[in-house]
């Protein structure tokens, strides 16, 4: 099922809503804890709303919001068409495509995922041609913790990004994270843990993503850093709301044009020694 399209959020989680029953009421509770303390903007000019696990299961029926995926645009002008590929190019002369669009925040709850057996990623939703550079279409929020296999969740990244290094490894720890807070009361499998229970603990995320002011397409549509906020939302007895605990351990800004913190520290001091070689010949 593909994502669906608002500018309201206020109508995103009423068209999502469940019908009745502990899953409504699990799933009003938070999702207002998750506008409030992580100040989700109630107006936007763009969001996404991807209520499908990798499996198919609706995370609506689960009793939790569809992962909110707020996108940004631009028009696309002669000034930053050089680096698109001739499909592109074409679909451009066509007039098929004049605006470009990409993800700059993702939160979510965290379902941990068996992610085997499914297809290619999905094209990334900046519709960049990907052909003949080093990137990979890689999920902002992954698979494996929940994330949806929709174009919106998709951006270009350097492939030593994603494939290695502190992204790929933070993702494996949340997700690992999330199994010890799942299972550690009742021993269930995670996705029967978060329908078990309106009382059940859950992880959510919340992924601000940052990108270069470059007019080239590429790096327009490429993050260079992200933000990664990592939290329990743990229901308070008697109260009928949840309170946010954020898991700072799990939560940092992750630099990786060039891969992992190390990486890029390395990668300067090699740009630094060619400069100094330079000067000195």
């Amino acid at each position: 099922m593909a994502s669906q399209r608002y500018t309201d959020l206020k109508k995103l989680f009423e068209d999502a809503m469940p019908e009745s029953g502990l899953l409504k009421d699990r799933y009003t509770r938070l999702g207002k804890a998750m506008v409030d303390e992580l100040s989700i903007p109630t107006h936007w000019g763009n969001y996404a709303a991807c209520d499908e696990l990798v499996g198919g299961t609706k995370r609506t029926a689960l009793g939790i919001p569809p992962v909110i995926i707020l996108l940004e645009s631009k028009e696309i002008d002669s000034a930053n068409r050089l680096d698109m590929g001739k499909r592109q190019l074409k679909r451009l002369h066509q007039g098929e495509e004049q605006t470009m669009v990409r993800p700059v925040r993702v939160v979510g709850v965290s379902v941990p995922m068996t992610t085997g057996d499914r297809g290619r990623a999905p094209k990334p939703v900046s519709t960049l041609d990907l052909l003949n550079k080093p990137l990979d279409r890689g999920h902002v929020m992954a698979l494996e913790i929940g994330g949806p296999d929709d174009a919106e969740n998709i951006v270009p990244q350097w492939s030593q990004w994603q494939q290695s290094g502190l992204w790929r490894y933070h993702e494996t720890q949340v997700r690992e994270f999330g199994e010890i807070i799942l299972s550690a009361e009742s021993g269930l499998p995670a996705m029967k843990k978060v329908a078990s229970s309106v009382s059940t603990p859950l992880v959510v995320v919340n992924l601000s993503l940052e990108y270069t002011g470059s007019i080239s397409n590429t790096r327009w549509t490429t993050p260079s850093a992200v933000d990664w906020e990592t939290y329990v939302f743990r229901p308070v007895t008697g109260s009928g709301k949840f309170e946010a605990i954020q898991i700072h351990t799990l939560s940092l800004r992750l630099d990786a044009e060039f891969g992992d913190a190390l990486a890029q520290k390395a990668y300067k001091e090699y740009c630094a020694e060619i400069d100094t070689g330079m000067k000195t010949e």
